[in-house]
């Protein structure tokens, strides 16, 4: 939202809200390429795991697309999570290094392409996959690829600013404002580098606990189902016992049941509606179990510890 991507070929242009421009600094396309890359390189990186190695993850989730038409035998098949498991593990480490080269850029485009649409295909991925293909076609490629693409170029170059004063060179901004620059991207890089990492301080395995997991682009790498039930605890010493299907869709149990912190949330949830029913304060108590990448089925969280009162 802060690149100046709307200097050409926009409607703030065609509208007089900004000034045009045929071109741009080279920062804010090598941010973009920085970005991706760090996407793909870490995304690869975590998958150097025992699960993801094993080819677990994959074989939970092809097994129910058997029955999909024309290529339901072909996911049906014993070895096909495995090679889908390496192929992507080599996808990820390997694609960044194909862009960057000009050699081998369209077929790692073509390879970047083919991964993301059977993404779409086989696991019904929706915005990533298209996001990353097109981001990617954008950012290692020459920036002016559009301009020289004859179906866009068509719609484009009439609506483009004249190239007018280029002959003089880019006008560098003063050195001050470089440094400022500077030290806001490499405040960016940083955060983008170092985030992701946080769930190495966090106690016990990321992709069970889910601490650290967000922003950290480990994708597709754990497969979890289980179920959950809420024993609540009045004043009076009776329980009731409630599922949470009374309240959230099926998706959202399905999320519920997965991940500890919206346990968490659930159970306060369900302490404040008790107490806005006037039934005093009570005690909530969660009957979890869960099974991840075909692990056997255990507590996600101790059933004898009063969730309501602990913070969040």
């Amino acid at each position: 939202a802060l690149l100046p991507a709307h200097r050409a070929a926009s409607t703030d242009v065609r509208a007089g809200r900004v000034a045009p421009a045929t071109t741009v600094p080279a920062w804010t396309r090598l941010v973009l390429l920085f970005q991706l890359a760090v996407v793909y390189s870490y995304a690869g990186l975590a998958k150097l795991n025992p699960d993801w190695l094993l080819a677990h993850p994959l074989s939970v989730w092809l097994a129910p697309k058997a029955s999909y038409p024309i290529v339901g035998g072909l996911l049906a098949q014993p070895w096909l999570p495995c090679v889908m498991s390496y192929a992507g593990l080599a996808f990820d480490l390997l694609v960044v290094p194909g862009l960057l080269w000009r050699r081998t850029r369209p077929w790692a485009f073509g390879l970047a392409a083919f991964f993301h649409l059977s993404n779409v295909v086989v696991f019904g991925l929706g915005t990533f996959p298209w996001f990353s293909l097109l981001m990617t076609a954008c950012v290692f490629f020459r920036p002016d690829w559009p301009r020289r693409t004859p179906l866009l170029r068509r719609w484009l170059l009439p609506r483009l600013p004249a190239a007018a004063g280029l002959a003089d060179g880019p006008v560098l901004p003063p050195p001050a404002r470089v440094r400022l620059l500077v030290a806001g991207l490499g405040l960016y890089a940083a955060v983008q580098l170092l985030v992701p990492l946080r769930h190495f301080f966090y106690p016990g395995d990321v992709h069970w606990t889910e601490e650290g997991h967000h922003f950290a682009w480990h994708m597709m790498l754990r497969a979890k189902h289980g179920s959950v039930a809420f024993r609540v605890v009045l004043p009076d010493g009776r329980t009731e016992v409630v599922y949470p299907d009374a309240y959230l869709t099926r998706r959202q149990c399905q999320k519920l049941a997965a991940q500890p912190d919206l346990l968490l949330q659930f159970a306060h949830f369900l302490a404040a509606e008790y107490a806005r029913q006037g039934r005093g304060r009570v005690q909530v108590y969660a009957d979890s179990w869960l099974v991840m990448n075909r692990r056997p089925a255990r507590a996600l969280v101790r059933p004898d510890v009063d969730l309501a009162a602990q913070p969040r």
